[in-house]
């Protein structure tokens, strides 16, 4: 996460990579909502990442993430999921 750009990059085998890693996807621009993301984690048995924006206070939920390509794939944390 670059948090000066507002940039999110996902890796592919990302516990296993080494050195200078290309990013799978780069989920960047206006849709992904950050202000000041500052903090993430991961949910791996629900595919989904978890990113706190210290700017608005809020919450971004990636559903997908393993996949995910684009900011559309995110909502609120206080949205519904609708993946079910």
């Amino acid at each position: 996460m670059n948090t000066t750009t507002n940039t999110l990059l996902r890796f592919d085998n990302a516990f296993t990579a080494s050195g200078n890693a290309t990013p799978a996807a780069t989920i960047v621009g206006a849709n992904t909502t950050f202000s000041s993301p500052a903090f993430m984690t991961l949910d791996a048995s629900n595919d989904r990442l978890y990113i706190a924006d210290t700017g608005d206070l809020s919450v971004v939920v990636y559903d997908n993430i393993s996949t995910s390509t684009h900011a559309n794939h995110c909502r609120a944390a206080n949205e519904p999921d609708d993946s079910n």
